[in-house]
């Protein structure tokens, strides 16, 4: 199978980790405050990309990327955090106030739902 086909792998292989993020937040979150918990992860993803770049050969300066690439790497980074940060409120903030268990996949769709559609394959 060609890498441009391998597409639709991903895509489910993304879905799959989404739905496992929610389970595993919803669960890991009890008596954590919610800001805690999204550095804790984002100290585990640092380390984990890192390895993989590193040892898949992809490892290169970040500084050496253009301005405009920079700006928008950066943005991106602000906004996935932001996203990250409220994700986790969300799912904190049902729980203390009587919503019970909150679904983290509802909170997935109602974030892809207001989101930037994805561009379809070429």
């Amino acid at each position: 199978m060609p890498a441009e086909s391998n597409w639709f792998l991903w895509a489910l292989m993304s879905a799959v980790f989404a739905a496992l993020t929610a389970i595993f937040a919803k669960v890991g979150l009890d008596g954590v405050d919610s800001d805690l918990a999204t550095l804790v992860r984002t100290m585990v993803i640092i380390v984990v990309l890192a390895a993989f770049v590193y040892f898949t050969g992809k490892w290169s300066n970040p500084l050496a990327l253009s301005p405009k690439t920079l700006a928008f790497l950066l943005l991106s980074g602000l906004a996935t955090g932001a996203s990250w940060v409220c994700y986790f409120r969300a799912l904190m903030d049902r729980h203390r106030h009587g919503g019970g268990r909150c679904s983290g996949a509802g909170i997935q769709a109602l974030a892809g739902i207001v989101g930037v559609a994805p561009h379809q394959a070429r």
